[in-house]
């Protein structure tokens, strides 16, 4: 659902009107009682409004700015630099269970990250719009373990960017990358170069003055399964599911060269509480605040 209507101003210059779905990607409060949001959107990509009295329990925006559910907002763009206007909010689909698991929450707040840190003002982005809210779904039904979900969710947005890993054949002359030497398998990594290295092509980038790592073949191959959507059922060992998460974290870091703090539990990543749910945990919209 998308709407947007033009509105004659004083000055001759037109204000925009705009109704759609959307995700909450950053809150930051803005006074004593109101809110900035980022929000993304299919249309129009990341847009940030101003939420006036969203903090104040009689506001007809209270808890409708909330984390991880779809929401459905009216806002108003007036020409110049100030910040669109919210004028009207529903909770269109609410994702209470997210928040009641510790690592559907870590993960939801880790793919919420990483999307503000990818997504655009002004560039539409359906695409990215659906993965994360079809992500976020499947974390509230609870469609899988959090972990894989958030792999998963990580590498298909690393393909839809044109920076998926190789992770079978090396990234650098194409062929199948075999594991190196006998005892515990490891393989050849290098994020600079794409992922995936054959032996030759790992040296030539030594001798080169490049980095190169090892990663155990088996996080490669649990990560292929998880991009080809082929996991099983059989949860990874601990270890197996961490240093998937780490090559994943600095597989992405790397490349945005920007860092995750929601992936490295630094307190900085935990967002602020937001308002309290009204009981009723009713649709909120038209009331005057």
């Amino acid at each position: 659902m998308s709407a947007a209507r033009k509105l004659a101003g004083r000055s001759g210059r037109s204000a925009v009107r705009n109704s759609t779905h959307v995700l909450v990607l950053r809150r930051l409060r803005y006074g004593e009682t109101s809110l900035v949001a980022d929000l993304l959107t299919a249309e129009h990509g990341r847009v940030s409004i101003l939420a006036r009295g969203a903090y104040r329990a009689t506001s007809r925006f209270y808890c409708v700015l909330d984390w991880f559910h779809r929401l459905e907002l009216t806002w108003c763009e007036r020409p110049g630099p100030a910040l669109a206007l919210l004028e009207r909010g529903d909770v269109d689909r609410s994702r209470r269970s997210i928040p009641q698991d510790l690592g559907s929450y870590r993960a939801a707040h880790s793919a919420i990250e990483l999307v503000e840190r990818v997504s655009r003002p002004g560039d539409p982005g359906r695409d990215l719009f659906e993965r994360l809210d079809g992500f976020l779904e499947a974390l509230d039904r609870s469609a899988g373990r959090p972990a894989d979900l958030l792999a998963r969710f990580d590498l298909g947005l690393l393909a839809e960017l044109g920076l998926a890993p190789a992770l079978g054949d090396c990234a650098r002359c194409g062929r199948r990358a075999p594991q190196p030497g006998k005892g515990p398998q490891q393989s050849a990594f290098s994020a600079a170069a794409g992922g995936r290295l054959c032996p030759t092509c790992a040296d030539s980038i030594r001798r080169e003055g490049g980095t190169v790592g090892q990663l155990p073949a088996a996080v490669l191959e649990r990560a292929a399964s998880l991009a080809g959507s082929r996991a099983g059922q059989v949860a990874p060992a601990p270890q197996q599911e961490q240093a998937l998460a780490r090559f994943l974290e600095r597989f992405l870091v790397h490349h945005l060269e920007s860092g995750l703090p929601a992936r490295q539990g630094h307190p900085s990543a935990q967002p602020a509480q937001p308002p309290k749910p009204s009981p009723t945990g009713a649709r909120i919209a038209g009331r005057q605040g």
